[in-house]
């Protein structure tokens, strides 16, 4: 489900909007983790917002809420690592 849909079925359903904005994150950080797997792979905010079209203040949250509990470790030289657990 896109954020935008998110957006307009948790207004449906009267969710608070941490809610939502915290179920459009985990979409966004999905993508990134999606995304992460694909050669050519950038560890840049700006590139990964240019290939998932997702605005840039969301690919910062959303890199945040995969960067902290390590969920993904991004290293200099485009390299990456994705804990185990975290994408199958």
């Amino acid at each position: 489900m896109s954020p935008g849909m998110i957006e307009q079925f948790g207004a449906r359903l009267r969710l608070e909007p941490d809610v939502i904005r915290e179920a459009c994150v985990l979409q966004h950080a999905e993508a990134i983790l999606t995304l992460v797997q694909s050669p050519g792979f950038r560890t840049d905010s700006r590139w990964i917002a240019a290939h998932t079209r997702i605005p840039l203040d969301a690919i910062n949250a959303a890199l945040h809420h995969v960067l902290c509990p390590g969920e993904l470790v991004m290293q200099p030289v485009n390299r990456r690592t994705i804990s185990p657990s975290s994408h199958a």
